[in-house]
């Protein structure tokens, strides 16, 4: 959980200097608090593809964004999902092959390796990494790396995303209040 913090004296005083913007501070502070949560989206997304393997289009569709309005100045960011397999990441064999290959995946950038005993099949129209559960040839279970979550949310980013999140609410909270004083971006009524 994320606090954005911004100095309610220097609201006041804009507020009491501006007559143009008297009811329309809520709807920036909105705008604002959106436009960063959608950059806190972008940045961690970019700090989970620099950790794994894993594309970042993976991770975004596990990403729900609930966006802050002038009546309730809140956002949510929130990714769900289970774990991801390992076919996602960085795996070879891509393919199955007619020869028996040694399966070798990348999870984490800089480590990783071969997988003993694993091979590359089709299991429940899945292309993927599988394993057997026994000496038998069935049934087999797909290999998996983490979820979204995991990767997304490791613990000692979260000071580094607070800071980033309450400078760039500031920095698009300012831009706000310019667009409104110069009167850009509004909508024309006929």
């Amino acid at each position: 959980m994320f606090e954005i913090k911004i100095d309610e004296s220097q609201l006041r005083f804009i507020e009491s200097n501006f007559d143009n913007l008297k009811g329309k501070m809520p709807n920036a502070l909105a705008n604002a608090i959106n436009r960063s949560m959608e950059m806190v989206k972008t940045e961690a997304l970019r700090q989970a593809t620099s950790k794994y393997t894993i594309k970042k289009g993976e991770l975004s569709d596990s990403i729900k964004f609930t966006r802050s309005s002038g009546g309730n100045l809140t956002a949510r960011i929130v990714s769900t999902g289970s774990v991801i397999g390992l076919d996602h990441f960085k795996l070879t064999p891509k393919t199955r092959g007619k020869y028996k290959k040694t399966v070798n995946s990348i999870v984490k950038k800089g480590e990783g390796g071969s997988i003993p005993n694993a091979f590359i099949a089709y299991s429940d129209g899945r292309l993927g990494a599988f394993k057997r559960k026994s000496t038998k040839r069935l049934p087999i279970e797909r290999l998996m790396g983490p979820s979204a979550p995991q990767m997304l949310g490791p613990t000692n980013s979260l000071p580094d995303l607070e800071e980033f999140i309450n400078k760039k609410t500031e920095e698009r909270f300012f831009h706000e209040l310019s667009r409104i004083l110069l009167g850009i971006g509004g909508r024309k009524k006929i």
